[in-house]
């Protein structure tokens, strides 16, 4: 299996999302633009890195940790069909299990894994921009 590695960049200082080209670890710097001449510290922001699953858009847009998806699934309740059925959830990564993970906010507020989660996922927001959708 390939995993592809890449991360994006929250600066809470500029209130900033960037795409990351390069990082300094030694020095503790990520890299803003492909001549590295651009880069915020580590100290000054956060790093978010690609959980190597999308979302379902046309794009196929990356979900990285601290994004806000929309899952929906389709739940039977009876002998005549169900409905279907949406919640909001933050993607994390549970550092004790070590795999990409999903808190729902507005249903059960259940952690499930990413990989198993819902039939549909579209990306709505992040941690850091988006509060309000975990309200």
């Amino acid at each position: 299996m390939n995993r592809e590695i890449k991360f994006r960049v929250w600066n809470g200082n500029y209130k900033l999302m960037r795409e990351v080209f390069g990082m300094d670890l030694k020095i503790g710097r990520a890299f803003l633009d492909e001549n590295m001449m651009s880069w915020w510290m580590f100290k000054h922001c956060t790093l978010l890195q690609y959980t190597n699953f999308n979302d379902d858009s046309e794009g196929t847009n990356d979900i990285y940790d601290g994004h806000i998806i929309l899952g929906s699934w389709y739940e039977p309740s009876d002998e005549y069909g169900g409905q279907e059925c949406t919640d909001i959830a933050k993607v994390f990564l549970d550092e004790t299990s070590g795999q990409w993970m999903v808190k729902e906010f507005k249903t059960t507020g259940e952690t499930y894994p990413l990989y198993d989660y819902c039939e549909k996922v579209e990306i709505i927001g992040n941690i850091y921009e988006n509060k309000e959708l975990l309200e």
